[in-house]
């Protein structure tokens, strides 16, 4: 057991003041077709109303090809860049926490660069702070 106030103050530099003593983590999921165009696919808009931390994502895809990656934005600010992706079963999972402030938007972008078409899983576990 670790005081989650003291973990959360370390991370990205940023002092963190917690207003609730537990974090409700909840987990979202979407599973996309990706059409076999060679493009670039914006396929999440998530949009955190209130600062919310971020403590998992995770990727995969079926048809997955190695020169195919996700980025992942928020606010317009890529936080991670060309993660490749893997076959579903295995899963490639992002264990690095994120701070999010009020209002922000996360934005995640599937590079198909291989033009095969591939089914997409994204999920995101997240908690408000």
């Amino acid at each position: 057991e670790i005081d989650l106030t003291e973990a959360l103050s370390l991370m990205n530099g940023a002092r963190v003041k917690l207003t609730k003593d537990k974090i409700e983590w909840l987990r979202t999921e979407y599973a996309l077709f990706i059409p076999p165009i060679n493009r670039h696919f914006r396929i999440i808009q998530h949009q955190f109303i209130n600062p919310t931390i971020i403590k998992n994502i995770q990727f995969s895809a079926y048809g997955w090809k190695d020169e195919d990656q996700f980025s992942i934005y928020i606010n317009g600010e890529e936080v991670l860049s060309n993660i490749y992706i893997k076959e579903l079963a295995e899963k490639y999972i992002y264990n690095r926490s994120f701070i999010v402030q009020e209002n922000s938007e996360l934005t995640v972008l599937f590079h198909n660069n291989s033009g095969n078409s591939n089914q997409v899983v994204f999920s995101i576990e997240y908690g408000e702070i």
